[in-house]
């Protein structure tokens, strides 16, 4: 096992914040792929408050910028079209064949729904309106209403009771039995 050089675990974090995959990263340094992947892993352990997710997710956000990249350039050049091996012409002029295109625009489309669900664009939305609050806070009042005007249980201590005084309960024999309160169902 390798060392641990800070220089190429420097190199090696930033080749990957760049969106490159662990053996490009290990081709290109010239160390192994197991060591590439470990000398990513002691620079974002090191780094005090990283977000590991979003570090993640920009190194996505990153990767699909290339591979639209890549789509488009697809999607700019024209491509002829070949049939059996063979170059089609018409009058002496390749045809250009037009699935390339369509293949580039459905991954050009691929890498945008990918990035709209990285990103969280893809979760509904709630409005809540000033009734619905209003609503909420009548529906919460009336509950503290009702759990305030319940008689305190033998097992609990009394609001007023002083903090950490557990109430002395009596004898068993001498024990209130137990009440049951219903609680209003909770409104959907």
């Amino acid at each position: 096992m390798r060392k641990a050089n800070p220089q190429t675990d420097a190199q090696a974090a930033q080749l990957r914040a760049e969106g490159l995959s662990y053996p490009a990263i290990a081709r290109r340094l010239g160390i192994g792929l197991a060591t590439a992947h470990r000398a990513v892993q002691r620079v974002t352990a090191e780094q005090p408050g990283s977000e590991r997710p979003e570090v993640a997710r920009e190194v996505e956000l990153l990767r699909l910028d290339v591979i639209y990249e890549h789509a488009a350039e697809i999607l700019n050049a024209d491509h002829a079209t070949v049939s059996s091996g063979r170059l089609v012409r018409d009058g002496g002029v390749a045809v250009v064949d037009p699935r390339v295109k369509v293949q580039a625009l459905d991954r050009m489309l691929a890498v945008v729904d990918r990035r709209i669900r990285l990103l969280g664009l893809d979760r509904p939305r709630t409005v809540v309106t000033g009734d619905d609050l209003d609503r909420e806070i009548e529906r919460l009042t009336a509950e503290i209403a009702d759990v305030d005007a319940m008689p305190p249980t033998p097992h609990a201590p009394r609001a007023d009771a002083p903090e950490g005084h557990a109430p002395e309960l009596p004898p068993a024999d001498d024990r209130p039995k137990a009440t049951v309160h219903k609680l209003p169902k909770k409104s959907q």
